[in-house]
């Protein structure tokens, strides 16, 4: 009984001295791989902004602004006829 029992207790000693052999690696890729998104999550950042202060990107948002009033504009006029359109309606139903 005592020779399984010793054997057992190196055999657990062997896997805990591997187990510590192998954490300082897994330590150190994962620090690699959060330094590496770091640097990627900052060169992304660093390309829109690039992107956003590009005389193309003013241009489109210039446009976009523009667009946006004309429709809102359009709807405004829209709501303003179908505004009196009801009430016409409305007046010559109830008389």
């Amino acid at each position: 009984m005592k020779g399984p029992l010793l054997l057992l207790f190196v055999l657990l000693a062997l896997m805990a001295t591997f187990a510590r052999a192998e954490a300082p690696q897994e330590e150190t890729l994962v620090a690699k791989v959060q330094v590496y998104a770091q640097q990627a999550a900052q060169k992304a950042q660093e390309h829109l902004a690039t992107i956003r202060e590009s005389q193309a990107a003013q241009q489109a948002r210039e446009w976009f602004e523009a667009g946006l009033s004309h429709t809102q504009q359009y709807f405004s006029q829209l709501k303003d006829k179908l505004t009196t359109l009801w009430e016409k309606t409305t007046a010559s139903s109830g008389a």
